[in-house]
């Protein structure tokens, strides 16, 4: 027999050695997983909001054109700027749009592909597929 089987479990119910070790296990797990959600949820709205200032400063620029063509480059280089992160700027996942409506307005969209290129890796927690932010100015 080992020598902790000869112990009598009175004597073993007074022993605390390494239940600090125990009680951290099921405290860490948990305080890890909400440390890690609340950064990957931070980086997803930060993104969102990147996107939808840029979406909103490439919608202000058409105001400068003379005409429509000119007023769309200006809204699409307009966005490339406004978006500060060489991650969102330089990235495949996002895709750029500007469009004429029918009424004349002229809508700014960006279409990201969040999980293909998150800003913070994912750890266990869901995310969306993509973030999209648009933007109109009147004539």
């Amino acid at each position: 027999m080992t020598k902790l089987m000869k112990i009598p479990l009175t004597k073993l119910s007074g022993n605390r050695r390494g239940a600090t070790a125990v009680e951290f296990g099921l405290v860490a797990v948990p305080l890890l997983l909400v440390v890690f959600g609340a950064l990957t949820y931070g980086g997803l709205l930060a993104t969102q909001l990147l996107l939808t200032q840029a979406a909103q400063e490439g919608a202000r620029a058409t105001y400068a054109g003379l005409d429509r063509a000119e007023q769309m480059i200006l809204a699409t280089e307009r966005v490339r700027d406004a978006l500060v992160l060489d991650h969102l700027r330089n990235s495949p996942a996002l895709n750029v749009s500007v469009e004429e409506s029918e009424a004349g307005e002229i809508r700014v969209r960006l279409d990201f592909l969040y999980r293909s290129d998150p800003l913070i890796p994912p750890v266990l927690l869901p995310l969306p597929e993509r973030i999209t932010a648009q933007a109109t100015s009147s004539p």
